[in-house]
């Protein structure tokens, strides 16, 4: 059975509904959080507070709008992680983890693309500030990040338009996106932002000055530098540039001597 803050209500288009609904009760934390109790349950996002910079004792970054535009534009409840929240003394609820997926929910729901308000989340009680902005601080600590590579493999088996597009352009030029490329998070920002046929120009050099040459001439190839200093290069002079010859002249130096 599910235990309710019967206390946390409130009046939405005439309709009551409870504000707070807890699933589980984890008990509480051990060492120097032995005072913070945990459960897991349901919040409404337009309930949750945020501890700015802006304000005193704030500890949250500023939140960045292009972040709720990537989730919104995107939006699907399998990928929303839980947030977390900490209930202080007087009932306010503060968010340690989820500015943007809160912002998001309070968007989707107010425009109607989305049936709740509800979002899953992490609750802590008996926190302090101090407990608060420690938690903030140290969120991400223990977490191994995935590289570029892990993320845009992924997105490949998965079927991403935008990274199979990018792989069979690249293969059409001669380059193999997983095995040649070694700037993958670069070479996807090029590749949304420059024309089509310029990109493939300027690849194609690439992958005809030096990916079919010596060592040396392979190494750093599609490095960023090289695949940033090229993209503006032609993104410049394209209508001034004889392919031919600037594949002749690049042969003839290493991608590192460039």
């Amino acid at each position: 059975m599910l235990e309710k803050f019967k206390k946390n209500v409130f009046v939405d288009n005439e309709k009551k509904m409870e504000d707070l609904i807890i699933l589980y009760d984890m008990g509480y934390d051990t060492g120097r959080y032995s005072h913070i109790r945990i459960q897991l349950g349901l919040v409404d996002a337009r309930t949750v507070k945020s501890a700015t910079e802006e304000e005193e004792g704030g500890y949250q970054r500023l939140l960045k709008f292009r972040r709720v535009i990537d989730i919104t534009g995107d939006f699907h409840w399998s990928r929303l992680n839980p947030i977390t929240i900490c209930i202080r003394a007087d009932g306010d609820r503060y968010n340690v983890d989820g500015q943007a997926r809160v912002s998001s929910v309070i968007t989707l729901y107010k425009k109607g693309e989305i049936s709740t308000p509800m979002i899953p989340c992490l609750i802590l009680t008996n926190t302090t500030l101090e407990d608060e902005a420690m938690l903030f601080g140290t969120q991400d600590d223990g977490k191994t990040p995935l590289r570029e590579y892990q993320k845009a493999k992924s997105k490949y088996i998965g079927k991403d338009k935008k990274i199979c597009a990018l792989a069979d352009t690249l293969s059409d030029c001669g380059i193999r996106l997983f095995t040649d490329i070694q700037a993958y998070k670069t070479i996807r920002e090029i590749y949304d932002n420059t024309d089509l046929e310029v990109f493939k120009r300027f690849c194609k050099v690439i992958s005809s000055a030096w990916l079919n040459g010596t060592k040396a001439q392979k190494k750093n190839a599609t490095c960023g530098d090289i695949l940033t200093g090229l993209s503006i290069f032609y993104s410049k002079y394209a209508n001034e540039i004889d392919d031919r010859n600037l594949t002749k002249k690049l042969s003839e130096k290493t991608p590192d001597a460039v």
